[in-house]
């Protein structure tokens, strides 16, 4: 498992809610006997590293649930994130050697963390202006 779900250090430019989706997906496929939300609950913590560490200290007295975990540590960290995202959105072009798989990929993540009622419309506006000129 520690193979699998990366730690969560609670720094501007991590992504919680990839974390989260990490978590979760490892609960999905593992076969690991009993309730997969209990075992989030239990297992999800102890991946928390550095400030988010910290920050869990100091809340897991009053986090009884694994709902009330995943609220708090996207209330807790992925807001601080808006301005980062914001700015990833804005400067995000296609890379010179960046397959553009890739570069599609990465936009549309970008796309639903700024901004997820986007219109396909407006994702591919985003798309095409970033892409480059000589495919």
């Amino acid at each position: 498992m520690k193979d699998f779900v990366k730690p969560f250090n609670g720094n501007p430019n991590d992504d919680v809610i990839k974390w989260l989706k990490s978590i979760v997906h490892y609960f999905d496929i593992a076969q690991i006997s009993g309730d997969k939300e209990t075992l989030y609950f239990q297992y999800a913590p102890a991946f928390l590293k550095e400030y988010a560490y910290k920050w869990w200290a100091d809340q897991k007295h009053y986090i009884f649930s694994s709902s009330m975990f995943k609220q708090a540590v996207i209330t807790q960290f992925a807001e601080k994130n808006e301005y980062l995202i914001a700015q990833q959105f804005d400067q995000r072009k296609q890379q010179i050697n960046e397959p553009v798989i890739k570069y599609y990929c990465d936009v549309i993540d970008l796309c639903k963390k700024y901004d997820s009622d986007m219109t396909d419309k407006q994702k591919i506006r985003k798309l095409t202006n970033g892409l480059k000129l000589s495919l």
